[in-house]
């Protein structure tokens, strides 16, 4: 015979699973790593724990609809860190490769310049409104335009907008400082 909280969770989950489906394939999931079969168990789960400790959920829709954006931001957020890591694995690997006019590998050197580089870029950033910021640092977190209106909530018209006069600014910024990103 199955539990009071087994039968609470499944018919909390038949009744609102399918919204928390539907939710999940409509983000147009900004990365191809990210499944949406994996953020849907992800959430069972969390729903799940909830239950376990006794707590009462009131307002399912409403606690299931944070569940699933939080679920979201962590799945983005492991995608962004993966292909971070990755581009570090490429940034490594073309400073072992690069020489100087010895033809040894300075990676003291190439450290500095990406310290210099970011704290820039990081200055630059801060000089932005928050929201051009939030799309600038989306968009060099390698999302597209129309996944960043859809993550933030606005229009495509209105996230491609801060996209480029925020990268028009940064490069701006950056110029002045004497730093030529097209080189």
């Amino acid at each position: 015979m199955r539990g009071k909280k087994e039968q609470e969770f499944e018919a909390l989950w038949q009744r609102h699973g399918p919204g928390v489906r539907a939710r999940l394939v409509n983000q147009r999931l900004l990365d191809p790593a990210i499944d949406v079969d994996d953020i849907e168990q992800e959430v069972r789960i969390r729903l799940w724990r909830v239950l376990q400790t006794e707590t009462q959920v009131t307002h399912a829709a409403s606690y299931l609809r944070t569940v699933v954006n939080s679920a979201l931001i962590d799945a983005v957020r492991r995608a962004q860190a993966r292909e971070s890591s990755r581009r570090g694995g490429e940034f490594n690997e073309q400073m072992h490769t690069a020489t100087n006019n010895e033809g040894l590998a300075d990676p003291v050197q190439g450290q500095q310049r990406m310290q210099e580089l970011s704290a820039a870029a990081e200055s630059a950033l801060e000089a932005m409104s928050a929201n051009r910021r939030r799309a600038v640092s989306l968009r060099l977190h390698g999302l597209a335009v129309n996944e960043i209106g859809a993550l933030c909530g606005w229009s495509s018209a209105k996230a491609r907008n801060l996209v480029y006069r925020g990268l028009e600014q940064l490069r701006s910024e950056l110029g002045k400082r004497g730093i030529d990103l097209e080189s």
